[in-house]
């Protein structure tokens, strides 16, 4: 999947190995790297191995993925137009596109 950036400091701590340590512990940022570099491996989130994915938000366009413990890693679909399902809520086999919007303590 492609990753964009909901802000600079998200981006500063996806990218930036000692951000992400100072912010997350250098355990919890290993795993956070990790997770970032499935999705990025993923074609779409029903390929990503670990990480426990929930979807939520409107239209279940939001994506929920653990990391370690206590955090979690917020993304939402970045397409221009959503793919949605019969429901009217985001088709996640069919997204490609992700922002990274939130990290956050559980």
């Amino acid at each position: 999947m492609i990753i964009a950036f909901g802000s600079t400091e998200i981006r500063d701590l996806c990218e930036d190995p000692s951000a992400a340590d100072a912010y997350l512990g250098t355990e919890t940022a290993e795993v956070f790297r990790a997770r970032l570099a499935d999705v990025r491996a993923a074609v779409t989130v029903e390929d990503l191995p670990v990480g426990n994915p929930t979807t939520g938000g409107e239209a279940g366009r939001e994506l929920r993925i653990r990391v370690g413990r206590d955090t979690l890693v917020v993304l939402k679909a970045n397409h221009r137009r959503l793919p949605l399902g019969k429901n009217g809520r985001v088709d996640w086999e069919r997204v490609s596109y992700v922002q990274v919007i939130g990290v956050e303590r559980a």
